[in-house]
Formats: structure tokens, C-alpha cells, sequence
């Protein structure tokens, strides 16, 4: 079966579909044996020989051994078969395939799902039936089977000789039970090994195929998909973290607050203890008060039980106060390392997630994980340490009635995990819906003027109906998988085990007969002993569906911290140097040397070509050309927001992607086309980035010099609070050429040795556009700095040293404008004329007019 599934031919898959069949056929028939063997608990050669005069019980044991557990086994053989079937059957309807496609959507590792869009309603059965999930079934049957025949064969053993160990007979006419132990521990290896098998084939034919299949998950594009998004899908991918162990990450976080911790778990563990001791000092009361009549007995254990209520309160308000501290603490760790990730990340990241999931992340997921972890961690480990001393008390009362009612326990159990992996997909899929209709929320709300203007109300609620709908289907489909879950674990099973220790308990009481009466044999259990055992099942059962649920909650807390923590572990594309440089002294030389660029989201379109431009310590350059040339990309590299494909960008001489980014960002501001403000004071702003109040940050007269050459001052100074008035979200109090000056004076405070202006004037009206200019004419003229400016005004490009057209990812032509005016046939003296015949006189607009091609400075989207 290995050879089979290491073929690399597509027939592989058939040979691997019948050895894989008639493995499960041969691995079904010898189970069916084993039922045999394992029905008739005793020596095969004493039940051939007098099965029918002796032991027609144990035929028909047997007989109903083997019915049951073949019918159970057929069920999961034949899904399995159906499940690699149909796989197998799209296999072969795959021409292209070049490796066993069956599978491909299996997650071998054991750990995660298969994941399921939220409108696939049947993704849950396909997700439930896989090889691996059914050969892990067909374990627990048998193990579990298994271990209930011991439990029952123990149970009848000791009812039947009437000892109070409960152990085996192992001499005298009975005959010896080697067989039947021999017979249940080869069922469970059987199964065990066939499981081991099951993965190990699999792991080997996923890594025969992996090629293949990668291949394939590239085409699975749906032709109706948008391609941008696609390739913002495709991105986040390719450069996120492989694999995040998501439990792990969380405790780690939790890990610097070991001390509260360890106060907590010793809280706990108190707690626990009186908690798990309250329902033995109920059995004592009942006996003292109801069977031995003993007034003082009844007093000195209703004292004990006050005192243990008493200490158990204190220790369950510590536990669950430092629980809240623990949990708060790490909401804050969590959100402070999501936000200084995002900081570090590269702008490709930024264009290929939307705002509303970041907010998203931050606040809704964070919030999430930060409260089950603060809720249901303090919780979960408050009923483990619950079960562990209960069990001790249960097993301490009766072993017997303890392994009974361990019946209904691994159901339990396996219910939980089946729903919490489950609930972790559902989780995740919930909060996609939820950050889907967040970011159509923000983005409507943030333009709400432009939806307004065009009456796209009824619209846009529409779409976020449709983002609402697809939440709520996902709330839908957990309420019924909950309500699955909660009806077995929570009533069903539970009052079957209860029914079971009231009934198997009466029998303890009453064997040997007679017991309890004077100078007869003492029971097994008295009627204390068993009132003690029905509370602490109670507490057990109680702290087992705490388990579950929370197990369930913490799933979900996973399947929501899934991105959190993927984005928190997300290494940028442009990582700092181990040991950055500062030089002491900036001369503001920059060069670009050769440089080749393309958009990592727009990977087919070469933006920069071989573009190589040298800028003097000094100089003025100016760049232009038509719409789409590259001009804003060599802003956008100078300032290494992304890294060349090729080539080098240089500030004196060293490469900027060597240097200390604090230090390089000081040198170099930028004024781009739409300034941005933050929601804080006029101060604030100009000072951004250059630290708090204190050592670094620029002096009030530093600050005033600067509004006052960025023509700011005199307006700042008109308000009642001065530089200390706060500007609104996104500077909504200021108009568009008052917030350009605040920007241009948040980069002259810097004292910069480059500045890079970006078209900064030209989303401004014409007053507020000559106000501004007037600004950066003046800043200009100062010198002392290297200027590269990107500008739609013929004044600021005349006036520059040397002027560069970029045209098709290249410098097409550079030269003052005089020299490039001589060329009548050069591509600026053609812009030129264009516009001069569009514009008359000589400080006209370099911009073209209603849409023309023949604009020098796109006002568009630079490519």
C-alpha cells in the first residue's frame, strides 16, 4: 500500500483505492473474529465443546457481541469507503490531475479541518467523513467497546462471588479469564495499528502528490472571483506565517504574569479541595442525623461543613479577582503586540487588507480572546482540579460505582472535542462574516457625504444586510450544532448514569445478603456512602459539562485569535538591519541606480524599468511626465516604503535600506497630495513623530518658526486655543489648504536634509493652491536642502535646477527648462505646448484639462 501511494503516475490513485479497500474489507473480517473471540470470555475449546448443554447464555452474549459491533463497524467502514470513493471518482474525472487529488483536502498534520465557505451547508459531513477521522472512529469502538465488556466483566465477577475487591477468579473449577484479556487487548492493538496505518499512508501519498496538488490549488480561482482580490488573497498567503499553534502562543502570553498566576492556581487548588469535601460532610450529616441519631456527630460535621464554606468563599473570591487581573492584563499584551505588528508592517499589507479588518481585529477579536481567556481559562482549570479530587473521593467511597459511571464519561468527553473543532471553524468563519460587514459599515460612514450625494442609502443597506445574513447563518448553524451537543451531554447521558449507579448502587447494599444486620457481613457500600457518591457524581458531572463548554469557548477563542496571532507573527517583507547605521551627518546625495519595480499586488505590471536618477547635495529636481510614468513610485521608493526589485537606492552613498529608520525618516519628510492629520492638537501634528514632551521634541519657538515659513502661523494664531486647538478626525475642523501648511510645517520642523514634495498642491482650489505654493516657493528659495518635486505648476518646475521626465518606468529626457524647451520634438517641450494652448500664460497649469492624456502629473492613480 506504501509503494502504491508513492507512485507518481495518476493510476496510483486506483491502485491505491483497491489496496486501500481491500485492506479495510480483510481489517473488517478480522475484527469480526475478534468479536467472536472476544464474546465468548473464556477458553475457545470449553465453548465448542459444551456451548449448547452449558453455555447458551454466553452463545447468545456472543451472538449479540458480534451483531452489534459488526453493524457499528460496516457503518464506519462503508462511509470511509464512500468518502474515498467520491474523491476518488473527481480523481478520475481530472485529466490534469498528476497526483492522487483524493487527498488533497485532508489535513494531515491532525491538528486542523478542512475549511468550508459559510454558504457550503453540507461542508460538516464532508468535513466530519475523512480517512483519518473514520480509521480514529473505528479506534475509539473498539477501544471503548472493549473497555465496557472489562467494566461489565469486573462488575459481574465481584457481584458474583460477593468479595469486596472485585477481583478476577483465577483458580478452582472456573475457568481461567487469560483468553478474554488476551482476545480485548489484541482488538484495541488491531485497531490501533490500523489507525497508525490509515495516517502513515496518507502523510506518504500527500507527499508524493504535494507538487500536484499546490499546482491545483493555484487554479481553483472561481472565474466570478475579482482578480484584485484574488491577488490580495494570494499575497497575504505567500507571505504569512505557515502554521500558528495558537494555544501555545496564548499561554506564552499569559507567561509574565507567572506570579499572579501561581497565587491564582494555589487559590484554586483551596477552593477546589473544600468545594469537592462539601458533598462527604452531606453524607455525614445524613448518617448522623437520619441513620445513627448522633446529635453531637451531626453538630461537629455541620461546623466542619460551615468552616469549609467559609474558607472555600475566600479562596473563590481570590481565584476568580486574580483571574480577572490575569485576564485583562493579557487583553492589553495581546492588543499592544497585534498594533506594533501592523506598525511593522510592510504598505503592500495595507493594500491587500481592508481597514474595517483591522478594526476588526483589534477590537472585536481581541476582545474576544481577552475575556475567554480571562472567563474560561480560570474556569476550565477550576473544574479540572474538581474532577481529579472528586474522582479521588469517588473511588475512595466505591470503586465499583466509580466505573460505572466513568460509562458515560468518554461520550462526553468525545462529544466536547468533536464540537469545539467544530466551533473553532464556525468561530472563525463568524468573525469573517463580522469583519466583512464592519469594514462596509466604516467605509460608508467615513464617506457619508459621497453616499448621501448619490442617494446610495437603500443601496448600502442592502450590502450590509447581505454581510448581516451571512453572520447570522453562521449564528444559526451554531445553534444547532449546540443544540446537538447540550441535549446529549446535558440531560441524556447524565440521567442515564445516574440511573445506572441508583440501580448497580442498591445492589452494592445489598450484597452479601443480610448485610447491615447485626453480626452479618458488612456491605460494600452503606446508605451514606452512596447518598455521598450521588452528590459527588452530581459535582462531577457538573464540572465535566464545564469542561465541555468551555473546551467549546476556548475553540472559539482560537478560531478568533487564529488572525490575531498570524498577524502578530507576520514577519514584514521589509525587516530592519541587525545593526542599522546613523551617520552623524546627512548630505542629502541621492541616487537610483538601475532600478527595476513592480507592485507585489500588481506583479504584471513592471512600474520602473532601468530607472537611474541622481539628485545633488543642494539641487532641486523636478519630476513630470504623463500619468502612469512612475513618478510617484520613486517618491514612494525614496522614502523605502517598498524595496527595489533591482537596483539600488542610495543617500550618501549607502544604501537607505542599511540605515537606522529613525534616524533616515528625520532626514527625509515628505508633503504628499493629501495631507494627513490626526485627531490631536495643531502642536501635536507638527511634531509628530518627533516624540512627547521632553528630550527630542521641538520647542515652541522651533514650532512657530516652522508654521511661520509654511505661511501657517498667521491662521494658527486666529484661533482661541492657538497650537493647542485640535483638529478633528483626519483634520476635519481645518480647511484643505490649511491642513496642506500644517504639513508642510511638520516637515520643515524636522530641519530635514531631503524633501520630497508630491504633488502637494494639487487637490487644493486656486486660493488656497497660491497660498501654499507661495509656501513652498519660499521654503525653496531658503536652499540648504535636496528638493525632489513632483508639481502641476509651470512656475515651481521652471524655477527647478534640473527637470527629469519620467515616461514608461524611465527618465525619457532631464535638463533645465530652458535647455528642454529647445527640443521641439522632446516629449516636455510637447506637454508643454499642449497645455500652454490649453492655459495662456506662463504660470498656467502643467495639469491637463477635462481628462487629457497629455497631463503632465496624473492626478489619478499613480500606477
Amino acid at each position: 500500500v506504501g509503494s502504491a501511494a508513492l507512485a507518481p503516475s495518476s493510476s496510483a490513485s486506483c491502485r491505491l483505492m483497491e489496496c486501500r479497500r481491500v485492506t479495510l474489507w480483510a481489517t473488517l473480517a478480522l475484527d469480526l473474529a475478534a468479536a467472536l473471540l472476544l464474546g465468548t470470555a473464556t477458553d475457545p475449546a470449553r465453548f465448542f465443546r459444551d456451548v449448547w448443554p452449558h453455555q447458551r447464555a454466553l452463545f447468545g452474549e456472543t451472538t449479540l457481541d458480534l451483531v452489534a459491533l459488526a453493524l457499528l463497524r460496516v457503518v464506519v467502514v462503508v462511509a470511509l469507503l464512500l468518502a474515498t470513493a467520491g474523491r476518488a471518482a473527481r480523481v478520475a474525472s481530472s485529466a490534469a490531475a498528476a497526483s492522487p487529488p483524493l487527498l488533497e483536502p485532508l489535513q494531515l498534520n491532525g491538528t486542523s479541518e478542512p475549511q468550508h465557505p459559510v454558504g457550503d451547508k453540507g461542508g460538516w459531513w464532508r468535513a466530519a467523513v475523512t480517512p483519518v477521522r473514520c480509521s480514529g472512529a473505528l479506534l475509539a469502538l473498539t477501544v471503548g467497546y472493549s473497555a465496557l465488556k472489562a467494566l461489565f466483566r469486573m462488575l459481574q465477577s465481584g457481584l458474583g462471588d460477593g468479595s469486596s475487591s472485585g477481583s478476577l477468579p483465577t483458580g478452582g473449577t472456573e475457568p481461567a479469564e487469560v483468553w478474554f484479556w488476551l482476545t480485548l487487548a489484541a482488538g484495541c492493538v488491531s485497531s490501533s495499528g490500523e489507525h497508525v496505518l490509515c495516517r502513515r499512508l496518507l502523510r506518504r501519498a500527500a507527499a508524493a502528490g504535494e507538487g500536484g496538488a499546490a499546482a491545483r490549488a493555484g487554479g481553483k480561482q472561481k472565474k466570478s472571483d475579482d482578480p484584485a482580490e484574488a491577488a490580495k488573497k494570494a499575497y497575504l498567503e505567500r507571505t504569512g506565517p505557515r502554521q500558528v499553534q495558537s494555544v501555545r502562543a496564548i499561554f506564552a502570553m499569559v507567561k509574565p504574569d507567572w506570579h499572579l498566576m501561581a497565587f491564582a492556581y494555589a487559590s484554586l487548588a483551596i477552593a477546589a479541595a473544600g468545594d469537592t469535601s462539601i458533598p462527604f460532610l452531606y453524607g455525614q450529616l445524613i448518617d448522623a442525623i437520619a441513620i445513627s441519631r448522633d446529635v453531637g456527630k451531626f453538630q461537629q460535621y455541620m461546623l466542619l461543613l460551615v468552616g469549609t464554606a467559609l474558607v472555600t468563599g475566600v479562596f473563590t473570591g481570590f481565584r476568580g479577582s486574580t483571574f480577572i487581573v490575569i485576564g485583562g492584563r493579557f487583553s492589553v499584551r495581546l492588543r499592544q503586540r497585534l498594533f506594533a505588528s501592523l506598525l511593522r508592517q510592510e504598505l503592500d499589507f495595507f493594500s491587500a487588507v481592508r481597514t474595517g479588518d483591522i478594526t476588526s481585529r483589534l477590537s472585536a477579536d481581541c476582545q474576544k480572546v481577552g475575556d475567554q481567556v480571562q472567563l474560561n481559562v480560570n474556569v476550565f482549570l477550576r473544574s479540572v482540579i474538581q474532577v481529579l479530587f472528586t474522582l479521588g473521593f469517588m473511588v475512595g467511597i466505591s470503586w465499583r460505582l466509580a466505573l460505572t459511571c466513568f460509562v458515560a464519561v468518554p461520550c462526553i468527553v468525545a462529544a466536547s472535542k468533536v464540537f469545539g473543532d467544530y466551533m473553532r471553524t464556525l468561530s472563525t468563519e463568524t468573525q469573517d462574516a463580522l469583519a466583512e460587514s464592519n469594514t462596509t459599515a466604516e467605509e460608508v460612514i467615513s464617506s457619508i457625504s459621497t453616499t448621501r450625494a448619490f442617494a446610495a442609502e437603500r443601496s448600502e443597506e442592502e450590502i450590509y444586510g447581505r454581510g448581516m445574513k451571512a453572520y447570522q447563518e453562521c449564528v444559526v448553524r451554531t445553534a444547532r450544532l449546540y443544540y446537538v451537543y447540550s441535549s446529549m451531554t446535558f440531560t441524556f447521558l447524565p440521567y442515564c448514569a445516574y440511573c445506572l449507579v441508583l440501580y448497580y448502587g442498591a445492589q452494592l447494599t445489598q450484597t452479601p445478603p443480610g448485610c447491615g444486620a447485626v453480626g452479618a457481613p458488612r456491605c460494600s457500600i452503606d446508605a451514606s456512602g452512596l447518598v455521598s457518591f450521588v452528590f459527588y457524581m452530581q459535582s462531577l458531572f457538573a464540572a465535566f459539562t464545564s469542561i465541555g463548554n468551555i473546551y467549546t469557548a476556548l475553540a472559539q477563542a482560537v478560531g478568533a485569535a487564529d488572525k490575531v496571532l498570524k498577524w502578530i507573527e507576520r514577519e514584514p517583507q521589509l525587516p530592519p538591519q541587525p545593526e542599522p547605521l546613523a551617520p552623524q551627518t546627512c548630505r542629502g546625495d541621492l541616487k537610483l541606480c538601475d532600478i527595476r519595480f513592480r507592485y507585489a499586488l500588481r506583479p504584471e505590471k513592471l512600474v520602473l524599468d532601468g530607472l537611474s536618477l541622481h539628485v545633488k547635495p543642494g539641487e532641486v529636481v523636478a519630476l513630470c511626465g504623463p500619468s502612469g510614468g512612475g513618478k510617484s513610485s520613486c517618491i514612494a521608493l525614496l522614502e523605502r516604503f517598498y524595496e527595489p526589485e533591482e537596483g539600488q537606492v542610495l543617500l550618501d552613498d549607502v544604501p537607505i535600506s542599511r540605515l537606522d529608520p529613525g534616524w533616515f525618516h528625520r532626514q527625509v519628510a515628505l508633503v504628499g497630495q493629501e495631507p494627513v492629520l490626526f485627531a490631536r492638537s495643531i502642536e501635536d501634528n507638527i511634531c509628530y513623530g518627533l516624540g512627547e514632551r521632553g528630550e527630542g521634541r521641538p520647542s515652541t519657538e522651533e514650532v512657530h518658526a516652522a508654521a511661520q515659513l509654511a505661511n501657517a502661523h498667521d491662521f494658527v494664531s486666529g484661533f482661541e486655543l492657538g497650537y493647542a486647538t485640535p483638529v478633528g478626525e483626519r483634520g476635519a475642523q481645518l480647511s484643505g489648504g490649511q491642513k496642506q501648511r500644517i504639513a508642510i510645517a511638520r516637515a520643515l520642523v524636522r530641519h530635514p536634509c531631503v524633501l520630497l514634495l508630491d504633488e502637494a498642491t494639487s487637490a487644493l482650489d486656486a486660493e488656497s493652491e497660491a497660498v501654499v505654493q507661495a509656501a513652498i516657493d519660499s521654503m525653496i528659495a531658503q536652499g540648504g536642502m535636496t528638493v525632489v518635486v513632483i508639481a502641476h505648476r509651470l512656475s515651481t518646475i521652471r524655477n527647478a535646477d534640473r527637470i527629469c521626465v519620467v515616461k514608461g518606468g524611465r527618465v525619457a529626457e532631464e535638463g533645465p527648462h530652458h535647455e528642454l524647451m529647445t527640443r521641439p520634438a522632446g516629449v516636455y517641450a510637447k506637454l508643454v505646448s499642449k497645455q500652454m494652448a490649453l492655459h495662456s500664460g506662463s504660470t498656467g497649469s502643467l495639469s491637463g484639462a477635462g481628462g487629457s492624456a497629455a497631463n503632465l502629473d496624473a492626478g489619478g492613480q499613480e500606477a
